[in-house]
């Protein structure tokens, strides 16, 4: 369904619309009270980015040169797999944030007490 529609409309106003409203989405999903909206806002956003990959796949072919297309697509999967690997990370330091400073100003507080 996502290539009907990319091979149907104009690729690039898919991808601008998709950008657009799964911006919103994650606007709304920060802004969301209940895990029941949370999840439902997840679960459309994941609907428009199947939308979307397709659709900037296609794209890329039309636009780049036969002879650059594995260069750009080798780009285009690193970039994807260091934004996933920030998104990790930053949930990882996010969670963690607590444990982390209250490790850190025991261990600082058990060496003062060792030198008094």
């Amino acid at each position: 369904m996502a290539g009907a529609i990319a091979d149907r409309y104009s690729k690039r106003d898919v991808m601008i619309i998709t950008d657009i409203l799964s911006a919103g989405l994650t606007i709304g999903l920060l802004l969301s009270q209940s895990i029941l909206s949370a999840l439902t806002l997840i679960f459309i956003r994941s609907a428009i980015y199947s939308l979307n990959a397709p659709t900037q796949q296609a794209y890329v072919k039309e636009v780049v040169p036969y002879t650059q297309l594995l260069e750009v697509s080798s780009y285009t999967t690193i970039s994807f797999s260091l934004a996933k690997n920030s998104i990790i990370l930053t949930f990882f330091i996010l969670f963690f944030k607590e444990i982390i400073q209250s490790y850190y100003i025991r261990n600082h507080l058990f060496r003062i007490y060792t030198w008094l």
